[in-house]
């Protein structure tokens, strides 16, 4: 699966650097390439834990990465709070918002 980071807006070199560094430190991901203004970051679907979700979901909040894309992760093994949050992440595809509640 290939998740898509648009137009991410860096603070300083700084920012980025830690941007980078905090996706790096998410077990799941096994790949990150920058073309354009995308960052493209693959993971294994089938290997992520639900701790990894949320530090995926916090990283995407930091930056202001679409949440909607995340909906996709949705697992039954997951906690509910997470699953519910995966649920309206993944509706706001179509109203075009992305904020936590």
């Amino acid at each position: 699966m290939e998740l898509e980071a648009k137009s991410v807006y860096f603070f300083s070199q700084q920012d980025e650097d830690f941007f980078f560094e905090w996706i790096g430190r998410i077990g799941c991901i096994n790949n990150v390439v920058g073309r354009g203004d995308t960052i493209y970051i693959g993971l294994d679907q089938n290997a992520v834990l639900e701790d990894e979700v949320w530090e995926i979901v916090a990283v995407f909040s930091r930056y202001r990465v679409p949440l909607a894309q995340l909906g996709a992760l949705d697992r039954a093994g997951y906690s509910r709070v997470l699953r519910k949050e995966l649920r309206r992440l993944s509706a706001q595809k179509s109203e075009g918002t992305q904020e936590l509640e």
